[in-house]
């Protein structure tokens, strides 16, 4: 970009031009100063055409987010490692490395970087656990969630679309609202409301559209334990990035697994 543009960034700057709100078609205030707390921006959302698509956007936050834990494995060879960034400690809440051990029977261990890097006095998580172990258990979680998802598919097949909760307290205010004498200020009121249930049925149905890829994936790969079991581990990685949050760990123990579906 610079020598065909001109154009230098910083990684703050590119990562936030990338993520811009504007780019998805949205329109934001209150940026300034603030681009390290979109909870403070005001968001109108599709206001114009996006430049980029929901999924696009996640691809996006997702390279972001696995360049930031490239190299927090330690090893060398860039081995194409799952949940790279994924695995917290129940103990700090630091992330998790992991370590290749030596030897005729190599494992992967994953260990808490804090304990590791700084003692005992700031983390008292000491044990590792395997990665293989942890990649079971998401494995099993994902599963589980699949015939969850397919499930409800099945139960719900026939039933009626309802409004949604953020809704409902919108259209009766609407019915309301149009019940009452016309004047400026009620029909102020109701082009107000009729926005606001605008923006939050865009607003759903792009997180809907984000929804749905995911459960494609999960359907798609976690229907087939052959299939599952046959993957590379490089393939792995992707898909867990996709469907899996977090993996908290304690003591050598798993004891949360957060998903995305």
């Amino acid at each position: 970009m610079q020598k065909k543009y001109g154009i230098t960034w910083s990684n703050t700057g590119l990562r936030f031009w990338l993520l811009s709100p504007v780019l998805q078609g949205h329109t934001a205030y209150f940026l300034f100063n603030n681009l390290s707390h979109p909870e403070k921006w005001q968001v109108h959302y599709n206001t114009h055409t996006p430049l980029v698509s929901q999924s696009q956007v996640k691809l996006i936050q997702d390279r972001i987010q696995e360049n930031r834990h490239a190299y927090s494995y330690g090893i060398k060879d860039k081995e194409f490692l799952p949940l790279i960034g994924q695995v917290i400690c129940g103990a700090c809440g630091a992330k998790f490395y992991v370590k290749k051990a030596r030897g005729k029977w190599a494992t992967y261990r994953a260990r808490c970087r804090r304990h590791d890097a700084i003692g005992k006095h700031f983390c008292s998580n000491k044990d590792g656990i395997c990665l293989p172990t942890i990649m079971t258990a998401v494995d099993n979680a994902l599963i589980a969630k699949c015939e969850q998802v397919k499930a409800y598919t099945i139960e719900h097949i026939d039933l009626e679309e309802k409004a949604p909760p953020e809704l409902v307290g919108h259209y009766e205010q609407l019915k309301t609202l149009l019940a009452m004498p016309k004047n400026p200020v009620i029909q102020q009121a109701i082009d107000q409301t009729l926005l606001e249930i605008q923006a939050i049925k865009q607003e759903q149905a792009a997180a809907n559209q984000v929804s749905t890829e995911l459960q494609s994936i999960l359907t798609h790969c976690f229907s087939d334990a052959k299939y599952l079991s046959g993957l590379p581990w490089k393939e792995k990685r992707e898909i867990y990035r996709n469907l899996v949050d977090t993996i908290t760990v304690l003591n050598g123990e798993i004891l949360e697994i957060k998903l995305f579906v």
